[in-house]
């Protein structure tokens, strides 16, 4: 949070000591300030949006825990300002109830009251999406790094929950998509143009969008979608898909608005391609690693290695 971080009600905080405390703390209650430190503090006091401004700097797991300390703290932990913004990277050691990760991100969703903003989840059942589209119109940013299939629903297909999340979250401005688990892939090669549409037809305000998947799902075609409906893009990244040289072209001539290009470890892509977008569009910022010269001669060792690598990137 740097040095210092205002509050809304004017306090600071300074190398970890808060001043002005007196709209934090009810000095009645018999604390004391000596040095600008704060003792003997009943911290049930704290004002509620002090609570609130400090609940949202915790990890998810704390903010499901927290209200277990008292009854003020249980009333502010269910401020929906506190959820708004909510990174499920880590549920493992909440309680039993939360070995789910699915239910973490379903109970964070409805704390919220539809005012989540921004929401990254680390893997989860594709049916999430739909409840994602069902309870977060005012969504602007969703990251999702691994999405398997549930097989307890059957009610709707990848791309049925994939529709509810783009018609019920229309203010979406970034996504990100990591799909990489063979075995939990959310979207086979058939069924990710579809998908690509929904997104480009649906989402006018989209800026950024990440889409990266095994196998080379993503293709010209796709490619074609995207600078055809996304020309607001800022941020594109297709790293691992199976574009070609011509795509780079498209690109590079069509959108415009494009300041970051991620294309690592795309087979099919030269780097005198790279090179020659690097040199027609200065302002625009290109990843390619991984990217080979057109003499390079791809061999079944080149692809097998370049999984282990995908692999090793997301299981650390």
């Amino acid at each position: 949070m740097g040095d210092s971080v205002s509050m809304s009600s004017g306090a600071a905080v300074e190398d970890g000591v808060i001043e002005d405390v007196d709209w934090a703390v009810s000095m009645s209650s018999g604390a004391a300030v000596e040095d600008g430190i704060i003792e003997d503090v009943d911290w049930a006091n704290l004002a509620p949006d002090a609570l609130v401004e400090i609940f949202t700097y915790l990890p998810i797991q704390y903010r499901f825990r927290i209200g277990s300390v008292c009854k003020s703290w249980r009333r502010e932990s269910l401020n929906p300002v506190v959820w708004k913004s909510c990174t499920m990277s880590d549920v493992s050691d909440l309680s039993k109830r939360y070995d789910v990760n699915e239910q973490a991100v379903m109970d964070s969703i409805l704390r919220s009251r539809s005012e989540l903003i921004s929401l990254a989840i680390e893997s989860c059942p594709h049916s999430i999406l739909g409840f994602i589209g069902n309870h977060c119109p005012q969504l602007l940013s969703l990251k999702l790094r691994r999405c398997s299939t549930n097989v307890t629903s059957t009610c709707r297909s990848p791309l049925q929950n994939a529709e509810a999340l783009v018609h019920g979250c229309p203010l979406l401005r970034s996504i990100e998509f990591f799909l990489s688990d063979c075995c939990d892939l959310l979207f086979t090669t058939f069924a990710v143009t579809p998908f690509v549409n929904m997104l480009a037809i649906n989402l006018p305000n989209l800026v950024s969008f990440v889409l990266e998947m095994e196998f080379r799902s993503v293709g010209d075609r796709d490619v074609e979608i995207i600078v055809d409906n996304m020309t607001r893009l800022e941020v594109l990244g297709l790293s691992r898909s199976g574009i070609t040289d011509s795509s780079l072209g498209l690109i590079g001539s069509a959108l415009l608005s494009l300041r970051s290009l991620t294309v690592d470890h795309c087979l099919w892509l030269t780097s005198e391609a790279v090179m020659t977008l690097r040199s027609n569009r200065k302002e625009l910022y290109v990843s390619s690693k991984g990217v080979r010269g057109k003499d390079h001669c791809w061999y079944e060792a080149d692809v097998v290695d370049d999984w282990d690598e995908q692999a090793h990137l997301f299981t650390g």
